[in-house]
């Protein structure tokens, strides 16, 4: 199965898999973005910190445009599920930087979406924080505009329509309710220092 073959890979697209034939499962304690209350005012800089950290091992989600894949953990931290659609790679393919740009354009697309129309934090410059983050400028690919403009909608028709039903994605609807933003989150502590490397 493709999630405990990335699980297993100590040093992915290098190389040797820890462990053979072994799913390791780890709860993480949180709730999925679209569900959070409250947001510290640094949250989507320490999310692309965390995905990069994954970019440098070779890895991509290749899902983060769901709301639902990102978690605020207990402590106000960003984690990362589903990583069904995730994929490994060995040096730096096209493939894989593509896979990145997506990566981060959507994390760019959530911290437009949580700071626009008086959303954000008071006091902070949403367009200066738009523009600062990773992601910040980048724009669809041409395959991803053509799948959004006829593939997708020919999809939803489909499923939605015809087969009645719907791929669960949820997330915060425009009208809210909307974060509180609390204190910016301090640098990252040892004991989730591992997962950026």
């Amino acid at each position: 199965d493709r999630e405990a073959e990335i699980a297993a890979l100590e040093t992915p697209g290098q190389g040797a898999p820890r462990a053979q034939h072994v799913l390791v499962r780890h709860a993480t304690v949180g709730q999925a973005l679209h569900r959070a209350t409250e947001l510290p005012v640094n949250f989507f800089d320490r999310l692309e910190e965390l995905v990069a950290a994954m970019h440098a091992r070779g890895i991509c989600h290749n899902d983060l445009h769901k709301e639902q894949n990102v978690l605020v953990d207990e402590q106000g931290y960003p984690g990362l599920i589903d990583f069904q659609l995730a994929s490994v790679h060995a040096g730096d393919s096209r493939a894989f930087r593509v896979r990145c740009h997506e990566d981060l354009r959507h994390i760019q697309k959530h911290r437009r979406r949580y700071l626009r129309d008086g959303r954000g934090p008071e006091g902070v410059l949403v367009e200066d924080s738009i523009r600062a983050g990773a992601g910040a400028g980048l724009k669809r690919r041409p395959l991803s505009l053509v799948w959004r403009r006829t593939g997708k909608p020919l999809y939803h028709f489909i499923t939605r329509r015809i087969l009645r039903r719907w791929d669960g994605e949820e997330r915060r609807e425009s009208s809210g309710p909307w974060p509180a933003w609390t204190a910016a989150l301090p640098p990252w502590p040892d004991s989730k220092r591992d997962c950026l490397g």
